[in-house]
Parts: C-alpha cells; structure tokens; sequence
C-alpha cells in the first residue's frame, strides 16, 4: 500500500503550545502506521509554519526520535505553498514550466494560426486553469504578474497583444475592450475572463456535487446575498444561518478575515445573485459564455484586486524593445 501527499493542519497564537500539541496530534497517526504496518517517509515529511509574525522557528522538530525539517515553502499535489501564502513561488515555478512549454512551440512556427492556438489550449492553459479557485488567495502583485506573463504568452505565440497607449490621453479601458475583441475572435479570452467563468462554474460544481467537500457546500449554502450597500463598503457583512435566523458578521482587513473562502465568496454570490446555479450544467455554461462580458464587468468592478490594466505588460514592452 502506497500513500502520499497525508497533510495535517493546526492552529495557535502561542509557538510552544501548536508544538506541544501538534505532537500530540501526530501519535494517533503514527499509531494507526504501526498498527497497518506502514512506514512514514521522514526524509519526505516537513513541518511548516504559515505566520506573519516575527518570531524564531525552529530548524527541526523532534518527533518519534526523527528529526522533522522546518521549511518555507513545499508542493501539494502541484501547488507550491509558501510560509507567508502570498504564492509568489507558485508563480514563479508555473513561468518557468509554461515558458519551457511556448519554447516547444514555437519550434513549430511554420504552422497555422488555429494549430498553434490548439497546442495553446492543449499544453499551456491547463496550467493556468489548475486549481485556478486558489486564485482567490492571491495578493495584487502575485496577479498582476501572472496576468503579464499569461498575456506575454500570447504574444510570443501569436503576437497578439493590447495596444500600447499613445498617449496620456488614451482610454486604457477601450484599448483593454479591443484586445478582448481580438481574442473572442479566436475563441480566446484573457485570464481574468477565464478566472470569472472558472469561479462561477467552481461555485456551481459546490452547490450540486453531492461530493463535495462538506465545509465548503455548507459554506455556499449559509451566504445570504449581500445589499449594494453593503457590496461598495470596504468592510461588508458575512451571513451565516444559525438555528433559522440570520447573523451578520463585520470582517475588516486587520485581521486577514478578508483571506478567506467565506468572506470571498459571500460578495462573489452576491454579485451574481441573478445567476441561476439549479439548471443542467450545459445550460449553466451556456448561460456564463453569453454572458461573459457582463460577468467580467461586474467580477472587476467588485473586485479591484484583479482589476489590473495592461500598462505594466505594455512598460515590459517598450523595455524589451530597448535591450
């Protein structure tokens, strides 16, 4: 019997007690290995600590007379996860694959536009598309530098590209709306339209799925739509249902409340509360693709953090021009 990628998760605002009770954590496990006689792979098992304050870790942890290595970052099941979570590495690594990817492909220059584009969709999307709910996490700058490269992306397959402003006076929102143009003319679409469409289909997927993960379909189940009040204030309410009756919940950003899965989705839902998530899923993708423009509208207006322009691939450029 082969197991991988076991991860185990606590919490604590003292170091010395998550230490503490962490081991004891682990010995129902360790019991359960004996007992199946499964051997751990301590060579491959790490601890570690996900903090944005500044204390001193340990190296190493002492646990069943192994020496467990504390490290900063390590990969789960392709997702490099990092001690601070701001998926700066995840981005990194993710370029360095994709960029190994266009290199094969552009080899085959002499192919036609729709080939190119089907090796596009075939081995560089699906990069982008994994685990794109995760997305979410992502603080402006990890976006911001990933939406570049995918945008680089298709310029260096297809030179397709926005157009670079003129002038101070140009609208970068009409020059975005044109290279959209451009892309859906080739069934294409930029990666913050893939990343609406991809949330609204992950949402749906959540509420249907009988196999879901638990947490989160109740999760989705508890939300309450919120006012438009409440969805243009920085610090909006979170709903949840207890016994029949509905408590509001204020999340401001000092306390990272604004990171998580509920505080997300309860504005994403109430932006598309008009949407209708009980048809068939044909029906349901139907209804994202002819709406799409719409979706992003709203997507971006709601959510600056993934609102960013082109200027910064346009600056990237004008600089490779220079060199």
């Amino acid at each position: 019997m082969f197991a991988d990628d076991t991860t185990l998760v606590d919490a604590d605002e003292h170091l010395e007690t998550l230490i503490r009770r962490f081991k004891k954590k682990l010995e129902p496990l360790l019991e359960w290995c004996k007992f199946n006689k499964l051997d751990l792979n301590w060579s491959k098992t790490y601890f570690m600590f996900i903090t944005n304050k500044r204390v001193k870790l340990p190296t190493e942890i002492e646990i069943s007379g192994n020496l467990v290595q504390t490290v900063s970052t390590f990969k789960l099941l392709g997702i490099t996860i990092d001690n601070k979570l701001n998926f700066a590495t995840h981005c990194s690594n993710l370029k360095k694959i994709i960029n190994r990817k266009i290199y094969s492909i552009k080899r085959l220059f002499y192919l036609a536009t729709a080939v190119k584009i089907q090796f596009f969709k075939t081995f560089i999307l699906p990069y982008f598309d994994y685990c794109l709910s995760l997305i979410i996490y992502f603080p402006k700058s990890t976006f911001q530098s990933l939406n570049n490269f995918f945008n680089c992306c298709l310029y260096r397959l297809f030179k397709f590209r926005p157009e670079i402003p003129s002038n101070e006076y140009d609208d970068e929102n009409k020059l975005m709306n044109d290279f959209i143009n451009k892309l859906e003319n080739y069934n294409l679409f930029t990666l913050q339209s893939r990343i609406t469409s991809k949330l609204l289909n992950f949402a749906y997927k959540l509420k249907v799925n009988y196999n879901a993960p638990i947490e989160l379909k109740q999760t989705l189940e508890s939300i309450v739509p919120l006012t438009d009040l409440e969805l243009k204030q920085s610090s909006y309410g979170v709903y949840s249902l207890r016994s029949g009756n509905v408590e509001k919940k204020e999340i401001t950003k000092t306390n990272f409340g604004h990171l998580t899965f509920k505080y997300f989705f309860s504005r994403f839902l109430s932006i598309f509360k008009n949407v209708n998530f009980a048809q068939k899923q044909e029906a349901f993708e139907l209804q994202i693709n002819v709406n799409h423009r719409q979706y992003l509208e709203a997507f971006l207006e709601n959510f600056p953090n993934f609102n960013v322009k082109f200027n910064n691939f346009s600056n990237f450029k004008k600089k490779k021009k220079k060199k």
